[in-house]
């Protein structure tokens, strides 16, 4: 799960009081510290392999060349919003440094989406790339029913 870093010590505890046997690995702190954590989320199910990691964007970012063998089931976005624009750095990252295409992936927002269909386009083919592929025709689309 990804989030703002002010907010993952909350998602911690509602994992704690809702899923208290999942493995959670908090992946944060300075470089020897994340290193330790790589080593649990690298590990193979047989040892104990982790079942939630908690991340901040920033964190993420910097380490994405190192997390890249990680095998993702599932990836969670809080403040999702950020994904808003196609050529940010963390839509970027998660979709063609970590390869997450395939993976199964949920937004959660509480910004509501009334700027543009750009960016609703942007939010779409994050969660749905091959469905959401052609931003102009999404576009016209989406001009042809605001006329009606």
């Amino acid at each position: 799960m990804l989030a703002p870093l002010s907010t993952l010590a909350g998602w911690g505890a509602q994992l704690a009081d809702f899923c208290p046997s999942a493995t959670v690995v908090l992946y944060s702190g300075g470089a020897d510290e994340r290193e330790a954590r790589r080593r649990a989320l690298l590990a193979p199910p047989a040892a104990g392999a982790f079942e939630v990691c908690l991340a901040s964007y920033e964190v993420l970012l910097l380490d994405a060349p190192q997390l890249k063998p990680v095998v993702w089931r599932a990836v969670v976005v809080d403040e999702a919003h950020r994904l808003k624009n196609r050529s940010s750095a963390l839509y970027r990252c998660l979709l063609d440094e970590l390869g997450l295409g395939a993976t199964p992936r949920l937004l959660l927002t509480g910004t509501p989406l009334q700027n543009s269909g750009a960016e609703l386009f942007a939010l779409l083919h994050f969660v749905a790339p091959t469905a959401f592929d052609a931003a102009a025709l999404f576009e016209e689309a989406l001009g042809d029913i605001g006329e009606i």
